[in-house]
């Protein structure tokens, strides 16, 4: 699993592939990224009481 620095790194690539990617499939897959992480940080927040 990756670490807090790690995630910070990947979420970094994403943001960067999304306004910048010329490759649909890469453009896409960074999209999907966005979307997951979005769906998987919500819950989280609402367990935390944010």
């Amino acid at each position: 699993m990756a670490g807090p620095a790690e995630s910070h790194t990947s979420s970094q690539k994403v943001k960067t592939r999304k306004s910048t990617g010329t490759y649909g499939p890469a453009t896409k897959l960074a999209n999907d990224i966005t979307t997951a992480q979005a769906a998987e940080i919500t819950p989280m927040n609402k367990i935390l009481g944010k």
